[in-house]
């Protein structure tokens, strides 16, 4: 079978502090999490990712009202506080029961880009803030309004202020910028913006495939994870039928 090649994660190479931001409410999921771990018992994920070759952009219209509704307020924020809004795209080339929305948006002085995250599906929802400064030596700098999910290589500079709205957390970046004297971040234009995004999350798949926290899926368990995320659309379509 040809095609891309997806990638899944590995829970038992998960460490215990990774375990424990997933699940930081809850320690007894941790608890549970933690103890797969230790028996190296393996869980089906189902979500798969590959590496990127362009963005999956999509319009405002193809935007449901409920995920609008959602992203527009805090797309507001950004503007209000500088940032200059570029197009969304979709997570259309994963395997995943999340659906996924991101809006693009550039920095008012072209040194960062901004992603506004949206991900949802019937049991959660989340809205996330992410500033990136990719720099000409490979290191990148990143400010997020959302906690850690994942250890970084050491070449990515990371701080979460979980919870800041978008002008506390583009101050914050721009100080972090300026402190930052080692390399000159790449500036960022609208021709460009799609590329830097690109490497980032490639550099960021091929970083957890190396340490091997990511792990190739064969060509039967795609299969086997397309007919599950089947099956579940189909439950779900059965649990809320359209009028």
């Amino acid at each position: 079978m040809s095609g891309p090649a997806y990638y899944k994660m590995d829970n038992v190479k998960l460490s215990v502090r990774e375990l424990r931001w997933m699940f930081p409410n809850s320690f007894f999921q941790f608890s549970i999490a933690l103890l797969l771990k230790i028996l190296r018992v393996r869980l089906k994920i189902n979500t798969a990712t590959t590496r990127l070759d362009k963005l999956e952009r999509i319009e405002e219209t193809q935007l449901d009202d409920s995920l609008r509704n959602e992203v527009t307020p805090i797309l507001e924020k950004c503007r209000a506080a500088g940032a200059v809004f570029q197009f969304y795209f979709s997570n259309d080339g994963d395997l995943s029961d999340v659906t996924k929305c991101f809006s693009v948006l550039i920095g008012h002085d072209g040194r960062c880009v901004v992603l506004v995250l949206y991900a949802r599906n019937q049991h959660f929802s989340e809205l996330d803030v992410v500033c990136f400064s990719k720099f000409h030596d490979g290191s990148l700098l990143s400010t997020s309004n959302k906690a850690p999910s994942f250890h970084v290589p050491p070449n990515v500079y990371q701080e979460s202020l979980a919870g800041a709205d978008p002008q506390t957390l583009f101050e914050r970046h721009s100080q972090r910028l300026c402190a930052f004297k080692t390399a000159q971040p790449l500036v960022v234009t609208p021709v460009s913006v799609e590329s830097i995004l690109v490497d980032i999350m490639n550099s960021g798949l091929d970083e957890k495939v190396a340490r091997g926290l990511f792990v190739k899926m064969s060509d039967a368990e795609v299969e086997a994870l397309r007919e599950r995320l089947k099956n579940t659309v189909q439950r779900c379509d059965a649990t809320h039928p359209t009028s």
